[in-house]
């Protein structure tokens, strides 16, 4: 093996998901890759990850399993730059980073068409990982300031709504508990309420019972008024009937 190339990635922001696949220049060639080559003209470099240049060709990084063996090996074609290990024969033989279009490939990619090319092997490890440093875009320095200004204006309206929690409660001592006060007496005066209304109409039932009786009394005794003549009238009639007493009666 006179060339080695590892799996890189990089950590990431986690709101940028934690972790990205870093290096695409290891990777292995394709037949899709190799038909694309013959129509390019000769000084035309194929570059990874652009649509006009669809490959298709399998990449280290998109292999990695964090938990596989660190020390499996595949061949592979394209060499990524941040993590190289070569041997010295293969730059003493005339290997090097072409500035030129080699196989339509520069720099780290045609070091490695390079050297197979001269007949070295090239291989890859996919699951021995190498972290790259997180060097943030001026769009993540941008989207960071933000964040930061959303996070203090957070925290600002946090405090100042803690602070108005704090006055209303030395204002009004305990809220919570005067609220169930007015609630218990609320609770107590409707009670009370109820109570006189339904005390209200008790007695207004008797009362009208009572004027009903005593209607009904009246009309009884005005009923056995008219039915029983009177007994004064009827001894004055019976008087003016018959003679006084000791008195003789003259005939005609």
């Amino acid at each position: 093996m006179a060339n080695l190339s590892t799996d890189v990635w990089r950590p990431l922001p986690d709101w940028l998901g934690g972790e990205q696949p870093y290096d695409l220049n290891s990777w292995q060639e394709s037949e899709t890759a190799l038909a694309l080559a013959e129509t390019l003209d000769e000084d035309a470099v194929i570059v990874e990850g652009y649509a006009e240049y669809a490959t298709w060709r399998p990449h280290l990084a998109y292999l990695r399993d964090p938990f596989g063996d660190p020390d499996m090996e595949m061949e592979i074609d394209g060499v990524g730059g941040v993590s190289i290990l070569a041997k010295a024969r293969v730059f003493r033989a005339g290997v090097h980073f072409p500035a030129f279009s080699f196989e339509k490939h520069a720099e780290t990619e045609g070091f490695g068409k390079m050297a197979k090319r001269m007949g070295f092997s090239v291989v890859g490890l996919p699951h021995y990982t190498v972290w790259h440093l997180y060097e943030p875009s001026e769009q993540d320095l941008q989207h960071m300031q933000e964040m930061e200004e959303e996070r203090n204006s957070r925290a600002q309206e946090e405090k100042e709504r803690e602070e108005r929690i704090k006055r209303i409660k030395e204002e009004f001592k305990d809220p919570n508990s005067q609220w169930e006060k007015d609630k218990a007496g609320i609770a107590e005066k409707t009670r009370q309420e109820e109570k006189a209304a339904a005390e209200k109409k008790v007695a207004a039932e008797k009362k009208e019972a009572a004027e009903k009786a005593a209607m009904e009394k009246k009309a009884e005794q005005a009923e056995k008024k008219i039915q029983s003549p009177d007994t004064a009238s009827t001894a004055e009639e019976n008087a003016k009937e018959k003679p006084p007493l000791g008195r003789k009666v003259s005939g005609d």
